[in-house]
């Protein structure tokens, strides 16, 4: 689908262009008729050099004149392009569906438009393409985003909570402290990214890629970690096990856990702190 934002400039260049074009001919014509009569009106023979070198360059200076007068408009244009993408995701939020909101998001994104709170809750947005959008504080809670383009976006603070992510691309994303509750990040590729303080609690991270990821103090209550990569990712603070639910992250494996750096910083259950040969919690504060 061709760009709206596009569309409209080439409509506003060319409907420009027609009028300049309507203006130029008819000066044209009026300066091709002071030609033919300047031989005859004595007033006009001392003008008649001029006359013959604007008949001559008045296609140029048109052609310069129509693209000065697109190209001084773009500001204002895109203005209202941004203004109508604005109104699509707006209007869409008690939609389901797309309801043009991918288009209205790549759009704006691409023209380096901040997205700081965005407001796309349950909205259909697979394969979206954002990366290096500046998304803080923005609500995707529940928006289907599964093999979508995050790289190196910016959302801090955001809400994902039972997004939809299978096989999404968040390489180095900043997600610190974002709401990841329930959501499913199956085959996800979070390597590199900043989640500290994030709350990944109930979310799904099968096969999800976590590879140097910044998990400093990340909540992974209950998360099911089935086939995680955690190589290099730092677990410094991370909070694998509630003591006062009892929960613990499952699918969690020593061999898994002992990929990451800071893995003796993170918080676990003391069942499984004897499986990685930590001391106990008693044990470790004699120390």
């Amino acid at each position: 689908m061709k760009s709206l934002n596009f569309n409209r400039r080439i409509g506003l260049f060319i409907f420009k262009f027609l009028v300049i074009a309507t203006v130029v001919f008819t000066l044209f014509l009026g300066l091709s008729q002071l030609k033919k009569k300047g031989d005859k009106i004595p007033f006009l023979k001392s003008f008649n050099y001029e006359i013959l070198f604007l008949i001559d360059n008045i296609e140029g200076i048109g052609i310069v004149a129509g693209l000065l007068a697109f190209i001084l408009n773009l500001p204002e244009q895109q203005k209202k392009s941004h203004y109508e993408a604005w109104q699509v995701i707006n209007s869409g939020q008690s939609q389901r569906g797309s309801g043009g909101r991918i288009q209205a998001l790549e759009d704006l994104v691409r023209d380096g438009v901040s997205l700081d709170g965005v407001v796309v809750s349950d909205a259909y947005l697979k394969g979206i393409k954002l990366s290096g959008a500046i998304l803080h504080f923005a609500n995707l809670e529940a928006s289907r985003l599964d093999k979508s383009d995050l790289d190196d976006t910016k959302l801090i603070k955001a809400n994902l909570k039972k997004a939809y992510l299978y096989k999404a691309n968040l390489s180095g994303a900043n997600l610190t402290k974002a709401n990841l509750t329930e959501a499913n990040l199956t085959e996800a590729k979070f390597n590199s990214a900043i989640l500290n303080n994030a709350n990944l609690s109930y979310a799904k991270l099968n096969a999800t890629d976590l590879s140097n990821a910044n998990l400093i103090c990340a909540l992974l209550i209950n998360a099911d970690l089935n086939g995680a990569t955690l190589d290099g990712a730092d677990l410094d603070g991370a909070m694998f096990w509630d003591k006062e639910s009892g929960r613990e992250a499952q699918n969690i494996t020593a061999v898994l856990i002992k990929q990451a750096k800071n893995w003796q910083k993170a918080i676990y259950s003391p069942e499984f702190r004897e499986k990685l040969g930590l001391p106990s919690e008693a044990e470790q504060k004699h120390t």
